[in-house]
């Protein structure tokens, strides 16, 4: 059911950025687009780039939102995969600052408000928690990450410590290390990398302000040589940037790769029991 309200009201100076494909679930896109809207702080601009042909099911939806709330359409002809696809979406970003949303993921209606009081001159990039979905709709866990900037900095030759759809970030810091690092299924952990070698201050927000879908294909999605080969540009990228030693990056290439080999019912549990 499309939301019965139009955007009427600018109140926050910051754009959503999102990026849909043909694979994207119609059904989660929709939800995703509804709770953009449906915040307590709307957005100044919503910039959605169309990585390739989709359904009609996407494009109806897509064209709803271009022709009823202005939200500005970047059609590519071809799908060029997520790192282009982010990347030309940057390029069309008027504001300062960029809040991150996912085509499969529901923004709490507090999300754009929370962050917006953390978009100060003292940081450049900010994450919070997220609430995990599996494919019913049932939130199985709650992913946290650390808070402060040290903590963030030593977590990063290990893992991830943002969580993607989660985040916003200032333009200028993401244009100045060159964009989104050409680390297909790592380019968002490469980004932060990138940010945090050239100066940018980052924090995290113990807030679930996400609730993001998560099921037997998220982990799936994990495995595969694809996967295997983006942590080997992960790692190469990391010791480029000095933020690893040859040792770590080996030690830590091997774990993560290892892991990725084992069955999904195993990754599964790792990631909901052990990371978490």
């Amino acid at each position: 059911m499309m939301p019965d309200h139009l955007l009427v009201e600018v109140r926050g100076d910051f754009t959503v950025l999102i990026c849909v494909y043909a694979k994207d679930d119609p059904n989660l896109f929709l939800l995703a687009m509804q709770s953009i809207f449906s915040n307590t702080l709307l957005p100044k601009a919503v910039v959605l780039v169309v990585d390739g042909l989709v359904p009609k099911s996407l494009h109806d939806t897509i064209l709803f939102y271009e022709r009823n709330y202005s939200v500005k359409v970047i059609r590519l002809n071809e799908n060029r995969g997520f790192v282009a696809a982010l990347n030309e979406g940057l390029q069309h970003v008027e504001t300062e600052w960029v809040i991150r949303a996912d085509a499969d993921d529901y923004n709490l209606e507090s999300r754009f408000s929370v962050l917006n009081k953390h978009m100060t001159s003292d940081l450049d990039l900010i994450g919070s928690f997220v609430a995990e979905k599996d494919e019913h709709g049932s939130v199985y866990c709650i992913k946290k990450v650390p808070l402060r900037s040290q903590d963030i900095s030593s977590l990063l030759r290990k893992r991830n410590p943002f969580i993607h759809p989660s985040v916003a970030y200032r333009v200028e810091d993401v244009r100045r290390v060159g964009g989104y690092p050409d680390v297909e299924l790592r380019e968002d952990y490469a980004l932060w990398a990138s940010m945090i070698a050239n100066g940018a201050r980052v924090r995290n927000i113990p807030d679930v302000l996400v609730q993001m879908s998560f099921g037997d294909r998220g982990f799936q999605r994990r495995k595969g040589g694809a996967v295997l080969r983006a942590e080997v540009k992960l790692q190469k990228h990391l010791l480029k940037l000095g933020l690893t030693s040859p040792a770590h990056a080996l030690f830590f290439g091997v774990l993560r790769c290892s892991v990725l080999t084992l069955p999904s019912a195993f990754i599964k549990v790792i990631y909901s029991k052990v990371l978490r």
